[in-house]
């Protein structure tokens, strides 16, 4: 019996796989970070939730 050590074609498959699901995972989650939520701000302008006057 000859026994071959190291990763085999499906494993560095799922790696890849893994990678770019991870990758993927953190991209959304990096903009959903730079998206601002403005439901709960206050208007300096109007005092009404939910929307920002620009100047």
């Amino acid at each position: 019996m000859n026994f071959i050590h190291g990763k085999s074609m499906e494993e560095d498959k799922e790696l890849q796989f893994r990678r770019q699901s991870n990758e993927k995972f953190y991209a959304k989650k990096k903009q959903q970070q730079q998206t601002k939520d403005v439901s709960r701000k206050t208007c300096f302008r109007c005092d009404q939730t939910g929307h920002l006057a620009r100047k």
